[in-house]
């Protein structure tokens, strides 16, 4: 009699440590978390608060280097100013229709279009462009066919006495693990690119001080006392670079760890005091100090159905499971979650240390892996950095 006692005590502990897989249940909650989240930071993003008329004002039409759908629909000129604005204002309804939860489907769908639209231009009048929208474009690429207004909306609300289809688990795991693979995948490059060309050297060296000035004299703002002050002692910069790779290399444990909610979450910090870091150290979309719409993003990260176990019990009542499995091939949201994660990971290897305009927001993420300086580990070298040249008509610029 004492062999069964301790075979249900250990399987009520292991239900403790892994509660999503002690019952698995067909719940849109999460779906639905993550949606609210990547809406949420896109419209606290500066994407739609952008002057794109100014923009195309200020340059010329030589400057421009269409990246993304303008590479693929208006690579000779740029689109006019009033389509863009017209854009603009879908971008801003759609993304508030689906973070409320209205329309959803075809929100989503329209969200992200008007939203790649203007990421793409905003830079294809640089040489170079950030990825400050390609993780937040990722996920929601990712979710486009989930059920993402099936809770946590007013679409749930309105349909709840309504027949819907029955939801399969795949339908509603899938799809979240799709959005929390572009996170980690993209920080994961990062970490991998950084070993590559540098090895310890990216860390053990002064590597990240000469990052540090080349940023702030890049960027023409006055060096931040606490940037300052870690620029100037070696063991501060190096174990902020070494922390650095640490939390980059970290987050990808996450999926391994995807049905347990508390060391899914634990290796998502990774993504969290990386994206802090960035913003301090970098002054990364510095008009935002705490870069709340990538923050926002930590969001993939938890288990919204554990954590809100009574709105998930809820939300299952409401999507039943199908009560024949299927077996002829994939469900719609599924395979487009799957295709996003199989895009984006062949981009990235396709890629490698270089981004491709024409496959925005796919990209390989080098983000800062180029070592800047001399390969030493030990001793302190100096570092000449070729910086631009300025001309001016009006002013006498010649020392």
């Amino acid at each position: 009699m004492g062999k069964p006692g301790v075979y249900v005590m250990a399987a009520r502990r292991w239900s403790v440590r892994s509660p999503s897989t002690a019952n698995p249940t067909a719940n849109p909650t999460a779906i639905a978390a993550c949606r609210i989240a990547v809406t949420a930071a896109l419209l606290v993003s500066p994407l739609f608060r952008a002057d794109y008329r100014g923009l195309l004002r200020a340059a010329s039409d030589s400057q421009y280097a269409p990246i993304g759908v303008l590479c693929w629909l208006w690579q000779r000129s740029p689109p006019s100013a009033l389509l863009i604005d017209g854009v603009q204002t879908v971008a801003l309804v759609s993304t508030t229709m689906s973070l409320i939860g209205l329309a959803t489907a075809p929100m989503m769908i329209l969200s992200f279009l008007s939203s790649w639209f203007l990421a793409s231009l905003s830079f294809s009048y640089s040489a170079a462009w950030s990825h400050e929208y390609n993780v937040i474009l990722l996920v929601q690429l990712a979710l486009l066919a989930a059920p993402c207004g099936r809770a946590l909306s007013i679409d749930a609300l309105r349909s709840e006495r309504s027949r819907q289809r029955p939801l399969s688990i795949a339908d509603c795991n899938v799809p979240v693990f799709a959005a929390q693979f572009m996170v980690a995948w993209m920080f994961f490059n990062a970490f991998c690119y950084k070993l590559l060309l540098g090895g310890m050297r990216w860390w053990n060296s002064d590597n990240l001080r000469n990052t540090l000035s080349i940023q702030w004299l890049a960027l023409g703002k006055v060096t931040p006392p606490l940037v300052q002050f870690v620029a100037d002692h070696v063991v501060l910069y190096k174990a902020a670079a070494a922390a650095s790779l640490m939390a980059q290399g970290s987050m990808i444990l996450s999926l391994v760890f995807f049905h347990w909610p508390f060391r899914r979450a634990f290796f998502g910090l990774g993504f969290f005091f990386e994206t802090l870091g960035l913003s301090v150290m970098m002054s990364r979309w510095d008009d935002i100090p705490i870069n709340g719409h990538w923050l926002l993003l930590y969001a993939v990260f938890i288990d919204w159905n554990w954590l809100l176990p009574g709105q998930a019990e809820r939300d299952c009542q409401r999507t039943p499971l199908p009560r024949r499995p299927r077996l002829r091939g994939l469900s719609i949201a599924t395979a487009w979650a799957l295709f996003a994660v199989t895009s984006e990971f062949v981009a990235s290897l396709a890629t490698p240390g270089r981004n491709v305009r024409a496959a925005y927001p796919f990209s390989a993420f080098p983000m800062y892996s180029r070592l800047y300086g001399q390969s030493r580990l030990k001793t302190h070298a100096s570092f000449e950095f070729i910086g631009p040249q300025f001309v001016s008509n009006t002013v006498d610029l010649s020392l």
